[in-house]
């Protein structure tokens, strides 16, 4: 991964590139980009400054070289930055400038919303200094063994450490995952580390029930196969159609880069797994219904699995 330091001796060059090809010009010995052929751009933004009247080179200057650097060191026709919903505009300027330049980059901006304390304001710690990740991290963890313990979860002393942190770190992906980016949230541990509602560790538990479903019956999940799959129950129906949307749901959360249409699919699949478990006997099923049955339960936990997988989330066998 290049530092920024790789494109300081491009960028004086790089300022009279932009100046001979008329893309940008001085003002108060300032060089600038005014974007006079793009109406929208001057309406929405000012000028962008890229050498100071001291001489000094901006972000602004960096992040033009980036692209013109990585475009022909990499042939890379196609970027795409994931960044804070306030620097739409800045990289909406890159990629102008860019392809005046005639740098063939396609520039994508994936923007996202911020995390918000429970006073609506930017996540902070209570002495007013910004979280770090490996800190909230280690307290997830903490507060996911606290959950485990007080729901009497089936969690050895020999497992609860790779138990407690797949479960705390996967709230805290899932719980920034199956947000819109787009959106401004609060952040909220006790919905985050749940076992209950639209929460990470409430998939692993759907998982987990499904798995031991097949301990109970002496059944070994990895290898069991049927080729009866009967339908005739309402909640059968519903689960099995649930299955049937996965691609479709990859597709538009790919598609459209937003992660939390997986996250809605998977927890509309972990509840009708539940309604159908709740209404319809598994183990103790006739031998058809039972044969038909634990593959729609293993069809889900597969999907439960790979889905989760795809959101970097871990599950666990057993809870």
């Amino acid at each position: 991964m290049a530092g920024e330091s790789t494109y300081h001796t491009m960028l004086a060059g790089l300022v009279d590139d932009l100046i001979d090809k008329g893309i940008a010009s001085e003002d108060q010995n300032a060089i600038c980009v005014f974007f006079e052929d793009n109406p929208k751009l001057k309406k929405l933004g000012t000028p962008m400054i890229v050498r100071k009247s001291d001489g000094a080179f901006l972000y602004a200057t960096t992040d033009i070289a980036t692209v013109v650097h990585r475009y022909k060191h990499y042939n890379t026709t196609k970027a795409i930055y994931v960044v804070d919903k306030r620097q739409i505009l800045h990289f909406t300027q890159i990629a102008y400038i860019t392809a005046k330049l005639g740098i063939p980059v396609e520039l994508q901006v994936m923007d996202f919303g911020a995390v918000l304390g429970q006073d609506g304001r930017p996540l902070k710690t209570r002495e007013g200094t910004v979280v770090t990740l490996a800190s909230l991290l280690d307290e997830a963890e903490l507060r996911a063994e606290q959950r485990i313990r007080e729901e009497g979860l089936d969690v050895s002393a020999e497992a609860i450490e790779t138990v407690k942190r797949a479960v705390g770190i996967g709230a805290v992906k899932y719980a920034d995952l199956h947000q819109n980016r787009q959106s401004d949230y609060q952040f909220d541990w006790d919905k985050m580390i749940s076992f209950k509602g639209n929460s990470g560790p409430y998939l692993q538990y759907a998982y987990a029930r499904i798995r031991s479903i097949f301990r109970k019956g002496d059944i070994d999940f990895k290898s069991f196969e049927s080729q009866t799959l009967t339908l005739s129950d309402e909640s059968e129906i519903n689960l099995a159609k649930q299955l049937l949307r996965f691609d479709e749901c990859i597709h538009q959360a790919t598609e459209n880069r937003l992660p939390h249409i997986l996250c809605d699919h998977l927890y509309a699949l972990a509840r009708l797994f539940s309604h159908f478990y709740q209404h319809c006997p598994v183990l103790k099923a006739d031998e058809q219904t039972r044969q038909s049955r634990l593959l729609l339960a293993k069809l889900c936990a597969s999907q439960l699995e790979k889905g989760l997988a795809i959101l970097g989330i871990d599950v666990i066998e057993r809870m």
